[in-house]
């Protein structure tokens, strides 16, 4: 969802509870509704960006053991060739 769709979201909130419960006596109920779902949305989100956080961190660590695992090959490998 993007800005933009937020602020048309919120605008046809505005306007309905302007409105008055005389004219749209749901209104009320379809505010609260549209509340939730930005708000859904907002946790989604959120819980989103800390598991894209924790995979970064998770890359980070393989990458580091992947070169100290090829630093270690290389320096096995030198000394295999030294003894031969």
């Amino acid at each position: 969802m993007t800005k933009e769709e937020v602020n048309k979201i919120l605008n046809e909130l505005m306007c309905k509870i302007d409105s008055g419960p005389g004219s749209h006596p749901n209104a009320l109920g379809q505010v609260a509704k549209g509340h939730i779902k930005l708000k859904e949305f907002q946790k989604m989100a959120a819980e989103m960006n800390k598991s894209f956080d924790t995979i970064r961190i998770i890359i980070k660590y393989l990458m580091f053991d992947l070169e100290a695992t090829r630093r270690e090959r290389d320096h096995l490998r030198m000394l295999l060739e030294d003894k031969d």
